[in-house]
């Protein structure tokens, strides 16, 4: 990288930020956004250094995360998708492909983004949504991948589908293969800026040499060897979180001292609430569905709600007008309650949304009506 085009993070971040009112309303692609990413180092930062990566320490990396969703939420989610991909890469190293698509991206050659939902939140109640089949050389690939994002702009994604009920594959779909068609994308409430779509995919070809694991049970375990920060959707929706208390302190400081005093419970909820995750988070012990984690996640969600709110609150009518911070923060804070929610995920959110606290769902699992008068 050409030293003059350095950027640091904070000046990055800074721009970022600048930047997000307009990603929002106008539904834009963060182009501006990944070149200034590019500029601060961030697109090494997941990747080791033998790639020509950074490899930035999986907290420290997070942390990044956690900031870049405080400034722009939609620039946080293509970048975190981007990064998920890098994952999988690198637990797949020991592939030439895998090998050659890690330093690509490091030095921002091209875009790579993650097509998992089928295997995942999205499918797996619903049958095989995209299904393999041998064919010779590898396999022929027929089906949908629910959403993607970043889609238009991918030159690869890293692509889960089912062989039958038993086995999976995982593989590097390039998104120059003959047989892919990529729906426009659907308007959202939010992140109409992150390219999300689905991709319908038939008689596509996928080579031996493409793919990154399985077949197997579990195509996507791969990952979890790394033990790597496992509590990414708790860090997003802090960064959320931390944007709308900063925005509502700003607002509160033009009140009266009640409003300042309220305002700042909600900041040392969060910082009690980061406090526990970033502990958790160095536990490799801990899974994305441990009991703990479902349980500081609903608890991110239902913070970064409960701030947006609190900054619309502040923001009185003004905050009804799309384009101003109050507005997006709130519509932002709505994702999190649809991202890759698991059900155990849901039924924790959902006794919180009741004004049960996650003690209250033992007793309440059991058939017990005590905690919904306690």
């Amino acid at each position: 990288m050409n030293d003059v085009n350095v950027l640091s993070w904070p000046a990055a971040l800074d721009r970022i930020k600048q930047r997000a009112e307009r990603v929002d309303t106008m539904g834009e692609w963060p182009e501006e956004n990944f070149s200034d990413l590019y500029r601060a180092g961030a697109m090494g930062w997941s990747i080791p250094k033998s790639f020509s990566g950074s490899e930035l320490s999986s907290l420290d990396l997070h942390r990044h995360y956690q900031e870049m969703s405080a400034a722009c939420l939609t620039t946080a989610l293509v970048f975190t998708q981007r990064d998920a991909a890098v994952e999988f890469l690198v637990a797949a190293q020991e592939s030439t492909l895998a090998r050659k698509l890690l330093v690509d991206l490091a030095e921002n050659r091209i875009f790579a983004s993650i097509g998992i939902a089928q295997l995942t939140t999205s499918g797996r109640h619903q049958g095989a949504a995209l299904l393999a089949s041998a064919a010779p050389g590898g396999f022929k690939v027929n089906g949908i991948i629910p959403w993607a994002t970043g889609v238009h702009h991918a030159h690869w994604l890293i692509v889960g589908a089912r062989i039958d009920d038993q086995n999976q594959i995982l593989f590097a779909l390039s998104m120059d293969r003959a047989g892919i068609k990529i729906d426009d994308c659907v308007p959202m409430a939010s992140l109409n800026g992150s390219d999300t779509a689905s991709v319908k995919l038939q008689d596509v070809v996928i080579r031996n040499d493409e793919v990154l694991s399985g077949p197997c049970e579990d195509a996507l375990a791969q990952r979890g060897n790394l033990h790597r920060f496992t509590l990414n959707t708790c860090v997003v929706p802090l960064g959320v979180a931390a944007g709308a208390i900063a925005e509502a302190e700003k607002l509160a400081a033009l009140r009266n001292d009640k409003s300042q005093e309220t305002i700042l419970m909600l900041r040392q909820s969060h910082q009690a609430l980061e406090q526990q995750i970033y502990a958790c988070g160095t536990d490799t012990g801990i899974g994305k569905e441990s009991r703990a984690a479902i349980h500081l996640r609903a608890r991110a969600n239902d913070l970064a709600m409960r701030s947006a709110l609190a900054c619309l609150e502040l923001a009185k009518g003004r905050g009804m007008l799309i384009g101003n911070p109050a507005q997006r923060r709130v519509r932002e804070a709505m994702f999190f309650f649809v991202w890759s929610s698991s059900p155990a995920v849901i039924q924790e959110t959902l006794f919180r949304l009741a004004g049960l606290d996650h003690r209250d769902s033992a007793t309440f699992s059991t058939g017990s009506q005590e905690a919904l008068t306690s």
